[in-house]
């Protein structure tokens, strides 16, 4: 197999054999890198606290004794779950009524952890955001027209809308937001 583009190029090894002295020098070398990691990760017993240590059997073990004892000590508590469920779903079977209970007191044993750690219902981390989001803005009704007397009808009225009490709640209405920047007197003095 010949470079096409460019004869000066070194042409492609199309050797299928990997015992080339060439080869076996490469292997070696991946073995050399590989063994210095190894010797480099293989870190003396006096770094590890073996009281301490415990190994993936163990640790299955103990999970397994910890959902054994939960089975064991919540037993009363799963069969009250499984009877209302039973009444809720008459025609489930045993085997889903089982995984419903479990999970009802999974979902308790949960909450009551979390009372635990946090006993206030109604605390919180998060910000209260009604101080910073709540909309203070309010309408301000007005009559456009002048409060003044009518000749035809014999009494004071608006003008605008001919309401005849003077202290009326107005016609037009603008918004007013408390929370507007004011910027009157700060203007541009050159």
């Amino acid at each position: 197999m010949a470079h096409c583009v460019n004869p000066n190029w070194p042409d492609w090894d199309v050797s299928a054999s990997t015992n080339h002295k060439e080869d076996k020098k490469a292997a070696m070398a991946v073995f050399g890198k590989k063994e210095d990691r190894r010797n480099r990760m293989n870190v003396p017993d006096d770094y590890i606290n073996v009281d301490r240590y415990r190994t993936l059997l163990d640790k299955y073990y103990l999970q397994c004794n910890e959902i054994e004892r939960k089975k064991v000590e919540f037993q009363d508590l799963k069969d009250l779950f499984k009877h209302e469920l039973r009444v809720e779903f008459p025609n489930s079977s045993e085997e889903r009524l089982q995984a419903m209970a479990q999970r009802l007191l999974d979902e308790k044993l949960l909450s009551d952890v979390k009372l635990k750690r946090f006993p206030v219902q109604h605390e919180s981390f998060k910000p209260n955001l009604s101080l910073t989001t709540g909309d203070r803005r309010y309408k301000q009704y007005y009559h456009p027209g002048a409060w003044v007397y009518m000749e035809n009808e014999g009494r004071f009225a608006w003008s605008c809308c001919m309401n005849y009490k003077e202290d009326s709640k107005g016609c037009c209405y603008t918004v007013k937001n408390p929370d507007n920047w004011c910027l009157n007197g700060f203007e541009r003095y050159k």
